[in-house]
């Protein structure tokens, strides 16, 4: 019956197509759309997700901490859930589209600690002007309404409850109002009779948190209360700077939106200073007692500052290992989708019978990503890995075959150029690290198989898609942007051998950028940590090393650090060969 119906019809294609534009870790991918061949009716498939609800982990978190005297724990792990929501929300801001209809049961929480967003039914494009729908039936408080006002009530903002224009500032209401029942274990508004409710929205201010649970820590009231000012212009200006409130509320920072108190600062100097306030505390208490006793006492203070210092830097490097995860994850994210084409799969079966089609098609992926994956090309070669096509187009590699290349065949090297005979990955591959033949610089290839269908366990493999990209360009950016401290840097190695036959190789590192400048670029190229760290890196995974040299520094500084490995978690490829390391001068 909605089928037949042209409004119910445009809104199911505009959510497909809408969902489709959107490429995060936390936005369940669009695999494909069209229209059945029988009735014309249209449909469109994505990935498959299961698992619990925000909602029913709210619910369930109500219900373990009921009768708590302060402020449950376990509710922080809902609050951090929030910032995985909010990056995704400013994600689709920068893609120019709202959501419109946030609330926690469109978001599920996987097996695996992922968070997907779902349902963008109400999506729309920020610049769009067709006007809304209009539904002749009232409102209901637990159901999304389509008409002038557009949304579910219990979650819905006062300029979509007045039939209002919505923009970015809506989706930052719908984030508060999660928030508010993350808080408070109910929905923001609630009453008998949907009209009335609609009409409070718009004239009242929401009921502070901590008048229903006073238990509620301030800082989250205060970011709160903002994100669900009435008036947009009241609220945070984007996405980001609310997720980002969040971010300083979990690191224990003053959030902006409060004002800090001369005690919160001070108990929040000395939660990160235990070490410093327990050495005072003794030192006023013990002023009497023998020197001995007192050096003990420092001592002790000091290896406790120190361990806080080896966390500190530890949860600096295990965020920045998830941060280029992540963007490993939209690489292989957007070569799955275009692997699953099957117009690409039309032209491999076809081998190459058709080059202008399949250089036009690997021409209009690359575009349609340039702004999200910063790849340097785009290419496509079949099973016997002769390259098909190529973005931008080259001349001189259409046509040849790269079978020996590792992004082929995925064996970790090159090998001999004259090798056909080998076969082309199964599962997605980062290849080894190598220098550009044309700019000189670092690059790493990202690859995904072909298959003749999308059950991969019974399909033949037909080719590969991949990308290429410099390593320093977009990708590395999240590294520069962690907000270290100036006597911290943010180092990032290759566990793997490279082309000198040495593990260890130095991608990211502050200096790199400055000794080429100052004429020392064969060493900015072929920097190494020692390959005792190497292995201490590939069996230990994560941890802390004292007395770390720096492999671009002097030989007398001596560094504290904390290493990582990255992984990616989203297409199955788990621990990559980088580590993340994160070096802080060491003064002990």
């Amino acid at each position: 019956e909605k089928a037949e119906d042209p409004r119910a019809r445009a809104r199911f294609v505009d959510e497909a197509q809408i969902t489709g534009q959107l490429e995060h870790p936390n936005i369940v991918p669009v695999y494909d759309v069209g229209e059945r061949d029988d009735d014309r009716r249209p449909f469109y498939t994505m990935r498959f997700v299961r698992g619990p609800t925000l909602a029913d982990a709210i619910r369930d978190d109500v219900e373990a901490t009921a009768g708590a005297r302060a402020w449950p724990r376990s509710r922080q792990r809902l609050v951090r859930a929030l910032c995985s929501i909010g990056n995704a929300i400013s994600h689709a801001h920068s893609r120019g589209i709202i959501h419109r209809d946030l609330k926690p049961e469109n978001i599920i929480l996987g097996p695996h600690g992922e968070l997907i967003l779902l349902d963008w039914g109400l999506a729309k494009r920020i610049q769009q002007e067709t006007p809304e729908l209009h539904n002749e039936c009232p409102p209901r408080l637990d159901g999304t309404n389509v008409g002038a006002v557009m949304g579910t009530i219990a979650y819905m903002s006062p300029e979509q409850a007045a039939g209002q224009r919505p923009d970015e500032r809506t989706d930052i209401y719908g984030l508060g109002a999660i928030l508010y029942e993350v808080l408070t274990g109910r929905p923001p508004h609630s009453g008998d009779e949907p009209l009335a409710v609609l009409r409070a929205i718009v004239e009242r201010d929401v009921t502070p948190p901590r008048t229903l649970q006073p238990l509620v820590p301030a800082a989250l009231q205060a970011i709160c209360v903002k994100a669900m000012a009435r008036r947009p212009e009241d609220r945070f200006a984007t996405a980001a700077a609310f997720v980002q409130e969040l971010e300083r509320y979990l690191a224990d920072d003053p959030v902006e939106v409060l004002p800090d108190t001369l005690p919160a600062a001070l108990a929040r100097w000395v939660r990160r200073h235990q070490g410093l306030a327990y050495a005072g505390a003794a030192a006023i208490l013990l002023v009497s007692i023998i020197a001995t006793i007192a050096a003990i006492q420092l001592g002790a203070a000091a290896d406790r500052e120190r361990g806080l210092r080896e966390r500190s830097i530890g949860t600096s490097a295990r965020l920045a290992a998830r941060a280029l995860g992540s963007e490993m994850d939209l690489r292989w994210g957007a070569l799955g989708t275009a692997a699953r084409s099957e117009q690409l799969r039309r032209r491999l079966r076809a081998g190459g019978s058709d080059p202008a089609a399949l250089q036009a098609w690997i021409e209009a992926r690359a575009a349609a990503h340039a702004a999200t994956v910063n790849a340097v090309s785009w290419f496509v070669q079949d099973r016997g890995g002769v390259q098909r096509a190529r973005a931008p187009f080259s001349p001189t590699s259409v046509g040849k075959s790269y079978a020996f290349r590792d992004y082929f065949h995925g064996r970790g090297q090159d090998l001999p150029q004259d090798t056909t005979d080998v076969e082309p990955i199964t599962e997605p591959h980062l290849s080894r690290v190598f220098r550009s033949q044309v700019t000189d610089n670092l690059m790493v290839a990202f690859t995904v198989p072909v298959f003749d269908a999308d059950d991969a366990r019974d399909a033949e493999v037909l080719g590969v898609v991949g990308m290429t990209v410099e390593l320093e360009r977009g990708m590395f950016q999240c590294l520069k942007e962690l907000g270290l401290d100036d006597n911290q840097i943010a180092v990032l190695v290759e566990t793997r051998e490279d082309w000198t036959g040495r593990p260890g190789l130095v991608l990211q590192h502050p200096e790199l950028g400055h000794l080429r400048d100052g004429g020392g670029a064969e060493r900015a190229r072929t920097a190494h940590v020692p390959a005792e760290h190497v292995r201490h890196f590939v069996e230990r995974g994560h941890g802390i090393l004292r007395g770390y040299r720096d492999a671009l520094g002097d030989d007398v500084t001596r560094w504290l650090e904390a290493f990582d490995t990255v992984r990616a978690h989203g297409y199955g490829v788990g621990n990559t060969s980088w580590v993340v390391i994160i070096q802080e001068r060491d003064g002990a």
